[in-house]
């Protein structure tokens, strides 16, 4: 195997023995060759250490790091910091891959800083369904290459929520110290995303659906289930980070405040119908302030108070409950 391959892949893997043999034999099965692949074990309890020993003993391109549990973000990392490739992609343990995958995705990105590929979901008892990344026309070269702020008008608003289907430079996250946010557990991919775009001038754009991205009962209703208070402290990140240098495009920023404000508000108004609320009256109400303070202009803002304490205070939320409940209980 060279010193230095083109793309190293990286798989945080947990407790993963039922499905990880297909996601590596689809791997190894690819087209393009030149890459490494680095299983990162999250201290699991099962046999998936020992399934990914087996193929490093039989294929020097697959290694096994076991830097105990951390949690995903960690076992991220941990696969970042050793990695060789120029490239480096994030592949999850339970998901497959097309044997074309991997050269359909790094074609055409000698001169770019990222990529990023339509996909499938695949549901149970279902054929896989093709989801295309883009909401809108996009305009790129014979490369299907294009400047980062025309990728930016036309991507879906969770096309960029998650990091498998993409590559990044992994000189680009060295000099820019860039990892994942191991305290933050919703909504990380989406950190880790932008924060890598803030740096990005080009991108490559792949039609193809080769990345399988297998939704089960277990993980489609993971996120939704975390505490609000987790949930909140993952937006707000991502709040911050499109606020910030980098992101100036206003289209860019109303597509992802929506985004942001929609999941505020669900998750608050989750935790107020839960049997077991995590938020206290306090937080709540502080949360609802940071909501106000971005939906209404500075001119209107001190008017607020005299609106909330005399017009039936929460009849907005209390409606956006009411909705909630029909639509999602």
């Amino acid at each position: 195997m060279p010193q230095s391959p083109a793309i190293s892949i990286i798989i945080p893997v947990y407790n993963a023995e039922a499905s990880l043999r297909r996601c590596i034999d689809s791997l190894l099965a690819q087209s393009f060759g030149d890459f490494e692949l680095i299983a990162v074990d999250d201290g699991s309890s099962d046999r998936s250490a020992g399934i990914v020993s087996a193929y490093a003993a039989d294929d020097n391109r697959v290694r096994l790091l076991t830097p105990g549990h951390g949690g995903v973000s960690a076992a991220r990392n941990c696969g970042i910091d050793t990695a060789r490739g120029t490239w480096l992609t994030f592949v999850d343990s339970d998901d497959y891959v097309a044997p074309d995958y991997l050269e359909r995705l790094i074609s055409g990105c000698e001169d770019t800083d990222f990529a990023i590929s339509a996909y499938s979901v695949v549901n149970p008892g279902e054929s896989p369904r093709v989801v295309n990344v883009l909401a809108g026309e996009l305009l790129t070269d014979r490369n299907g290459n294009c400047a980062l702020p025309a990728l930016m008008a036309a991507f879906r608003a969770d096309a960029l929520g998650f990091v498998w289907g993409k590559l990044f430079r992994r000189e680009s996250l060295d000099s820019d110290c860039l990892r994942f946010e191991s305290d933050i557990t919703f909504g990380e991919d989406g950190i880790f995303c932008f924060s890598y775009l803030r740096h990005v001038r080009n991108c490559h754009v792949s039609l193809n659906p080769g990345y399988f991205y297998v939704r089960s009962a277990d993980n489609s209703s993971l996120a939704m289930s975390a505490p609000a208070s987790v949930r909140l402290a993952g937006l707000e990140r991502f709040w911050e980070i499109i606020m910030s240098k980098g992101f100036e495009n206003l289209s860019v920023r109303k597509k992802m405040e929506v985004y942001c404000l929609d999941g505020l508000l669900a998750a608050i108004t989750a935790d107020r119908l839960s049997a077991q609320p995590s938020l206290s009256a306090d937080d709540r109400y502080g949360c609802y302030d940071k909501i106000r303070q971005r939906l209404l202009p500075s001119s209107y803002r001190p008017y607020v108070p005299f609106f909330f304490d005399f017009c039936g205070r929460f009849h907005w939320w209390r409606l956006y409950e009411r909705l909630y409940k029909l639509i999602y209980l």
